[in-house]
């Protein structure tokens, strides 16, 4: 018995190539049951073989070695099913008693390790995004990785800024208490690095110490507050919080990608390798979370680059940065720009229509059906459609719905009221059950009439709405059990002034939804 995310993961290509050379005859039995997914992917993979002892998806495997045998093994798979319940799982196991008993599909793997899932050869003809011959993107990049959201994220920005005031204030308390220790400490970072994590106080209730923060730590090194560094960030899907924007604080950011957070950008942020999620892309207009999509890979419209001191500002062709510390560049490369004007014979093609194709293209249902196993192991690269501007006008419009969704016209969805005075007061969303037509907003007020149209649009694993009520990360009120730090989404209407925002926040993304719909499905057929 074992995790099965070696049958088709992407960091197990090794693992599967030397089971192969190991053995003569391997025997997969999956099982599945992976509730590291969500959504309708989730519920396709079924219960948990083990109940609660588990979230991963396990598998049978028996490996046969035959001393007689040459060559690589014969791989024999069988997959349990979609939709099945453990108690189901359990009576099929019992019934067929052993693996003499199960209907084997002999399978043979392709030279890229691929067991199951295959991934597709015309894949690797279509256009890298980044990386490779003829790319459309200079450069690429996670979202911002924090390791410490409740840190310096929150709903308010009154409650942020006490807690990363207070986060700073006891990493300071320790440089002091510690400082002269370890600048004394002789010997290479790593060992200055061991006296430092010795130190440390844990309380989590005071601080999160991750490893650069502990570093930092270890180099005698300050950290400043600064009221400047308070942005709003896209935490998940069409959900804004404040953030504390700081290469002390956050663990990961590119500057180059948004220097800070007064620099514009827009990036088309899709699914990271290695993600559990189905595939997805979403354009964004502020700074992105890692999550936002699943382990994200952010392409920018613009890059930005600190000028070389010989040069003249008079001297750039880019536009101009509310920090002149900072130069702002094309993402898009010539290369590109030159083989889609020739590819098309037009030479009005500018780099925006090709940002916006592209967004275009990650869109079709037909790209998502066709590369499916491709895009769950690799970045997305693109194809020459017959149709080069009905791309770039759906991926347009669909930019302006999923950046500007707040000023978005709201659906006119019923407000069913239960009890008079109304109250905006928030404490969890949920649908009324399993009618999905309804979202009860609180025991004063319910919204009716929502269109099956709406949970058909899906981004990172989840609707647009389902995303409003996650029970970690969407509007509520929540308390975090190991820092005791509360993110009360009221406080963001109350910042805001509007104490309806989440009620109309609910209307525009049925709005957005249906209108996503609607264009992803009026998309020509790719050609290929």
């Amino acid at each position: 018995m074992t995790n099965n995310s070696f049958i088709d993961g992407n960091s197990a290509d090794g693992v599967r190539k030397s089971l192969i050379e190991e053995y003569s005859s391997l025997y997969v039995f999956n099982l599945r049951g992976n509730q590291r997914t969500s959504g309708e992917l989730s519920r396709k993979e079924g219960g948990k073989i083990f109940g609660s002892g588990s979230r991963n998806g396990i598998a049978v495997l028996v490996a046969v070695k035959d001393p007689s045998h040459e060559g690589t093994a014969e791989i024999f798979y069988n997959d349990i099913g979609d939709y099945l319940t453990r108690e189901a799982k359990l009576a099929t196991i019992r019934n067929l008693g052993s693996i003499e008993q199960i209907e084997w599909t002999r399978v043979s793997p392709n030279t890229a390790g691929d067991w199951i899932n295959q991934r597709s050869r015309e894949f690797d003809s279509l256009v890298p995004l980044n990386d490779g011959v003829g790319a459309i993107f200079k450069i690429r990049s996670n979202g911002i990785q924090t390791n410490r959201d409740t840190w310096v994220y929150n709903f308010s920005k009154k409650s942020l800024t006490k807690n990363v005031l207070s986060m700073i204030e006891i990493y300071n308390e320790h440089l002091e208490r510690y400082g002269q220790v370890i600048a004394a400490t002789e010997g290479r970072q790593a060992q200055r690095d061991a006296v430092a994590r010795g130190l440390i106080e844990t309380d989590p209730r005071k601080i999160k110490w991750t490893r650069d923060l502990i570093s930092s730590l270890s180099r005698n090194k300050f950290i400043a507050h600064d009221a400047c560094h308070y942005a709003i960030a896209v935490y998940r899907p069409f959900m804004k919080r404040w953030l504390y924007y700081d290469r002390d604080i956050n663990e990961y950011y590119k500057e180059s990608i948004y220097p800070t957070s007064a620099h514009e950008n827009l990036v088309i942020a899709v699914t990271g390798t290695g993600s559990t999620k189905p595939f997805s892309a979403l354009m964004i207009n502020l700074l992105p979370d890692l999550e936002v999509i699943s382990k994200s890979q952010c392409f920018p419209r613009y890059w930005y680059r600190r000028p070389d001191p010989k040069e003249s500002a008079g001297l750039f062709d880019a536009t101009e940065s509310p920090d002149s510390s900072w130069v702002r560049e094309d993402a898009i490369t010539e290369e590109a720009l030159s083989n889609y004007r020739k590819q098309y014979q037009d030479k009005s093609i500018t780099k925006d229509d090709i940002f916006y194709h592209v967004y275009g293209v990650l869109h079709s249902p037909e790209y998502h059906e066709r590369f499916e196993q491709d895009l769950r192991r690799m970045l997305p690269r693109i194809p020459y459609p017959d149709d080069f501007w009905a791309f770039a006008n759906a991926g347009s419009e669909l930019g302006e719905l999923h950046c500007g969704y707040e000023s978005i016209e709201p659906f006119p969805l019923e407000e069913v009221e239960k009890t008079r005075p109304v109250s905006y007061w928030l404490e969890k969303l949920r649908f009324a059950g399993s009618d999905k037509t309804r979202i009860i907003y609180n025991e004063t007020l319910e919204l009716a009439g929502i269109p099956p149209e709406a949970h058909r649009y899906q981004v990172n694993g989840k609707s647009a709405l389902e995303w409003l009520m996650d029970n970690n990360t969407g509007y509520g009120i929540r308390t975090d059990q190991d820092s005791g730090i509360v993110n009360n989404a009221n406080e963001w209407s109350k910042e805001v002034g509007d104490d309806r925002y989440v009620v109309d926040l609910i209307k525009k993304l049925v709005t957005v939804s249906i209108g996503t719909v609607e264009i992803t499905e009026n998309l020509p057929k790719l050609g290929l």
